[in-house]
């Protein structure tokens, strides 16, 4: 059979998407091994997670689909969790949701810092983030490239901050992209 096929689908129109197909295109995958979807899909949880589904409805040769978004301050995070728990899918394919909280940008922070300090909006990460990588601006053309070479201390720190949020019974702040990175990389056989 080849290589395991991935449908990424996320929340973000650029950020994402553009980091996605960038460390795919690094890791030598193609489009017939990884296909990632951005602005198509909507922004709030549950859309993507429908996205995803109907996706996978036109072609059910994905063995791992993807659902990517922030809680943030959506209203359908807990109800997008829900459905994706509750989805039965076909044997040999497997629906998983990775969640940011409170987005996505704390996984680009864990590439410079070991923090658990909490957020409670997008606005404070993206500040600090700046603060370490100054060229970043969301929706911009080579992150991956520009911070891949940190990519192991990042997963190490998500797996610290995951650790903590167990600890705390919270989940602010907390990433699962490294599961997600993880798999993409266990695809290109790196």
């Amino acid at each position: 059979k080849g290589r395991e096929r991935v449908l990424i689908v996320c929340e973000g129109e650029k950020t994402e998407p553009n980091y996605f197909n960038e460390m795919s295109y690094s890791l030598g995958l193609t489009s017939m091994d990884i296909v990632v979807c951005g602005e198509e899909c909507g922004s709030d949880p549950r859309s993507i997670v429908e996205f995803a589904l109907e996706r996978f409805k036109e072609d059910q040769g994905f063995d791992w689909v993807y659902c990517v978004f922030d809680k943030d301050s959506h209203g359908t995070y807990n109800e997008a969790i829900d459905i994706a728990n509750r989805k039965r899918m076909p044997k040999g394919s497997k629906l998983e949701t990775i969640k940011s909280v409170p987005c996505f940008e704390y996984w680009i922070l864990l590439h410079f810092l070991k923090t658990t300090k909490p957020y409670t909006k997008c606005d404070g990460v993206i500040k600090e983030v700046k603060g370490v990588f100054r060229k970043y601006n969301k929706g911009m053309d080579g992150l991956y490239g520009s911070i891949k070479d940190l990519t192991d201390k990042a997963r190490k720190n998500s797996l610290y901050a995951m650790a903590q949020a167990r600890k705390t019974g919270t989940d602010d702040p907390s990433t699962e992209i490294h599961i997600l990175v993880n798999k993409l990389r266990q695809i290109s056989n790196l």
